[in-house]
């Protein structure tokens, strides 16, 4: 069962963020069923990839965020 604060947090991460509802759809519903598992983990690996401005770095800062993670941009 999701609860109520797990749905919170994704929801707050991910508020205000247009485009690729494909990408964000996935990442939402992986963040949801992996933050929900105790120990909390993600059952799948993402990889950013495409032009330059398509918002990669933003969805990935958002999954950090999620997650309580800091952020390490590698170009």
């Amino acid at each position: 069962m999701i609860s109520d604060e797990v749905r919170q947090r994704v929801a707050e991460a991910f508020a205000g963020f247009v485009g690729n509802a494909d990408a964000t759809h996935a990442l939402k519903r992986s963040l949801l069923v992996g933050l929900s598992k105790d120990p909390p983990s993600l059952d799948k690996t993402f990889l950013f990839s495409g032009p330059p401005s398509t918002g990669k770095s933003d969805l990935a800062r958002r999954v950090n965020k999620c997650l309580g993670l800091p952020f390490v941009q590698l170009d």
